[in-house]
């Protein structure tokens, strides 16, 4: 059982000895945090891809005639946006945080798109399950090889 105190300080509250209030990103150009119109330049860019998206979704199951198709297809076109925002941040930000936010967001994105083309795979070629779950499988293990990889690099091992 976990047992925190909440008490406000100032314009903020400390929950646990922590802030509530959210650190923005941090910004490795300056050395100091990423502004919120960066940030938030981000989250209306997916926002607006992300309605996008879904509007096509639906317009390829109403195509079809098959309306489970808009969750795969979905989930496709928003992971592969987020792997290629991911891809982008990291060539422009080169601090260890920045790094660590990317690599979150390609291998959530890469992951989601792996689902999303799993299920279409699927749909179109069914009773190929266990080759679907090994290829997600060994997805998971080259990107968990591929993260521990800079650790590795910086204690010298």
């Amino acid at each position: 059982m976990i047992l925190a105190v909440c008490a406000p300080e100032r314009d903020r509250f400390v929950f646990a000895g922590k802030s509530l209030k959210p650190d923005p990103q941090y910004n490795a150009e300056d050395g100091e945090r990423m502004s919120s119109s960066r940030r938030s330049g981000y989250e209306s860019l997916s926002i607006g891809y992300l309605i996008i998206a879904f509007a096509i979704s639906i317009a390829i199951a109403w195509s079809l005639a098959d309306w489970i198709l808009v969750v795969p297809v979905f989930l496709l076109e928003a992971g592969v946006f987020y792997a290629v925002i991911g891809i982008y941040i990291r060539q422009r930000e080169q601090d260890p945080k920045a790094a660590s936010s990317s690599s979150y967001m390609i291998f959530w994105g890469g992951t989601v798109a792996l689902v999303g083309a799993i299920w279409l795979l699927n749909r179109q070629y069914p009773g190929n399950v266990p080759l679907l779950i090994v290829v997600f499988l060994v997805w998971i293990g080259l990107f968990a090889i591929l993260l521990s990889l800079p650790r590795l690099r910086q204690s010298g091992g």
